[in-house]
């Protein structure tokens, strides 16, 4: 279980790193992933939020109405993963963003 934890937190971080197509400097760009969980919707409305002016918790507000209003399928622990994963990929930006100044 917590192989696999890391293993989507990894694949989240490269996918936001390809999305917003950062690399190192002298550093080849970070591998794309096979996105195996579906997850590059998470990481591309994520990522249009942060460029849109999103704060994290302005964000996490508004997500928290919009999965108020989720299907009965997902369940509080499903919720819950999908929050920490759209923090990962937010925090992915901010670190970027600061990186590149």
């Amino acid at each position: 279980q917590e192989r696999q934890t890391r293993e989507v937190w990894l694949v989240l971080v490269y996918l936001t790193l390809h999305r917003i197509g950062y690399s190192p400097p002298g550093a080849l760009p970070p591998p794309r992933p096979t996105d195996t969980l579906g997850l590059g919707a998470l990481v591309q409305s994520t990522c249009e939020a942060f460029e849109g002016g999103y704060t994290l918790e302005g964000l996490r507000l508004e997500l928290s109405v919009r999965w108020g209003d989720a299907p009965a399928s997902l369940t509080p622990a499903q919720i819950s993963l999908r929050s920490q994963w759209t923090r990962i990929v937010f925090l992915t930006c901010q670190i970027v963003k600061k990186r590149k100044r």
